[in-house]
């Protein structure tokens, strides 16, 4: 590996140069009750349900990058009892430096084998689900499954064939590199949770997918399923910012989004609040974000526990960029855990059940967000293994 950093390091991609962030003050692991120092290796207890307040989100920096995971949204949902161990709940790194470099040479990657969910598997759980939307417990719910791909090449190799068309960056895509871990985190997400300015907040919750082809948005913006998920998933998040102040005005709208090979529809809402809203109080009614739990978002958060065959991790949890003014907060869709170890790499994608969804076509759908990811890294691939 180009050895980057001697400590852990965070990058984001841009046109012409890449942001590199390094030379951390501090960096903390932190899991159920244990946070873990990774710049010596020591480990302190700590009360899971205070992880919000010892984050201390509101100090800023501009130098500073903040990954939570899926999981950590069940502490915002008083179902803490529903972490395991195991999973990691937020990584947190204060950096020093920060510069530009080139981006990466690009190195031949081989994705060589892969691990991905049967119909089988995937139908087993879909019917639980649908089980549940049938009983009323929920409207909607984002069943998601990993696929794990064994690579040649190292973390950064893979950062470098991901992020090397700028046509096919995503909104937020960036990386994280823990070199004693020998663990990272790459995602090329195109989806906002909110963006912070003093007041004003916004989101763009996605929903609705469809492979970009001529007439794609068309079809995409009449189909009466994809449709009524948005409308669901809009109305959770006028809820969702209205707890934060009530009676407040919300403008909405809907639009397309172009990602590789893909074409989403979006709605963009945004709040201007009477006061300046803490941002420990905005992440704690907007994360994780609707559109990957579903509605009502703290019972669907508790039957996928039951119904997924794994936690998530980084794949539907969130990246915290800070800056002065504004503070953009990423949904980690087309988001990967790669670990140079084992020579893993694990990919999380889903989509949206309603009572109109069929089984197949959404695991269909499910292939075509991973092709989304995958296919920047070494085309063509992988719908092959359909």
């Amino acid at each position: 590996m180009l050895e980057i950093s001697k400590g852990p390091y965070s990058l984001i991609p841009s046109e012409h140069k890449w942001k590199i962030l390094k030379d951390p003050s501090q960096a903390y692991l932190y899991k159920k009750n244990r946070k873990i120092n990774l710049l010596n290796g020591e480990e302190s207890d700590f009360e899971v349900r205070e992880l919000f307040k010892v984050l201390d989100l509101e100090k800023k920096s501009n130098k500073r990058i903040l990954h939570l995971s899926y999981e950590a949204g069940f502490l915002n949902n008083d179902s803490e009892h529903l972490i395991e161990e195991n999973d990691w709940l937020a990584l947190d790194l204060h950096y020093e430096k920060s510069e530009f470099l080139a981006p990466l040479q690009k190195s031949n990657i081989d994705l060589l084998s892969a691990k991905v969910p049967s119909i089988e598997e995937y139908k087993k759980a879909y019917e639980l689900g649908y089980d549940r939307l049938e009983r009323g417990d929920s409207y909607q719910f984002n069943l998601t499954f990993p696929f794990v791909y064994s690579y040649s090449g190292d973390f950064n190799d893979i950062a470098a064939c991901l992020f090397r068309k700028k046509e096919s960056l995503g909104a937020y895509a960036h990386g994280t590199y823990i070199p004693s871990m020998k663990w990272g985190i790459l995602s090329n997400s195109p989806e906002c949770l909110f963006n912070k300015n003093k007041n004003f907040i916004e989101t763009k919750p996605i929903k609705g997918t469809i492979r970009d082809e001529e007439g794609a948005w068309k079809k995409l913006s009449q189909n009466e399923k994809d449709e009524a998920e948005l409308f669901m998933i809009t109305d959770l998040l006028k809820n969702d910012l209205n707890r934060l102040e009530p009676r407040a005005k919300v403008k909405m709208l809907k639009a397309p989004l172009k990602v590789p090979g893909l074409l989403h529809q979006f709605s963009h809402l945004t709040l201007e609040s009477t006061r300046d809203l803490s941002l420990e109080e905005v992440s704690g009614s907007l994360f994780p974000g609707g559109s990957i739990t579903g509605a009502p978002k703290k019972r669907t958060m508790e039957i996928l526990r039951e119904i997924e065959s794994s936690s998530r991790g980084a794949y539907c949890g969130s990246t915290f960029f800070f800056d002065d003014e504004q503070i953009k907060v990423s949904i980690n869709i087309r988001t990967a855990e790669v670990d140079d170890l084992k020579k893993e790499l694990t990919l999380g994608a889903g989509g949206g059940i309603t009572l109109l969804s069929k089984a197949d076509e959404e695991y269909k759908e499910m292939f075509s967000k991973v092709d989304s990811f995958a296919l920047l890294l070494q085309p063509p691939y992988p719908s092959k293994i359909l």
